[in-house]
């Protein structure tokens, strides 16, 4: 299965993909991406779910840290034809791209208020 960054993800108009939670229950106790549907993977099978999504959009896949969403496309005969995609560090990566978007929303600042300092 073809990867995809978060950086990449975040570019794509939010219609043109569905994003696909594919981890147990006691795993996305802990958070889900935003928009993100859960079909665990035990279910992809026989989930109606996955046909109701329409073919144009791609499948973004993504789990804890990427393992299991690279592999699911080869058990899964029926997404054939689908453009689908492994989210690149899965669930992990999503939280650390949050903090380190975070931590580089405060240095902007930080050298914003350092800088106006100075003029004064």
């Amino acid at each position: 299965m073809k990867e995809i960054t978060y950086d990449e993800l975040r570019e794509l108009p939010k219609d043109t993909y569905e994003l696909i939670d594919i981890r147990d229950k006691g795993l996305t106790a802990y958070g889900i991406i935003p928009g993100a549907v859960h079909i665990y993977v035990g279910d992809l099978e026989s989930s109606a779910d996955l046909t109701e999504i329409p073919l144009e959009k791609k499948l973004v896949f993504y789990c804890e840290i990427g393992r299991m969403s690279r592999e699911i496309d080869d058990t899964l005969d029926y997404l054939e034809g689908r453009d689908c995609y492994s989210l690149s560090e899965g669930y992990v990566g999503y939280i650390r791209y949050g903090i380190k978007s975070q931590a580089d929303k405060e240095e902007k600042r930080k050298r914003a208020e350092g800088s106006i300092q100075k003029k004064l």
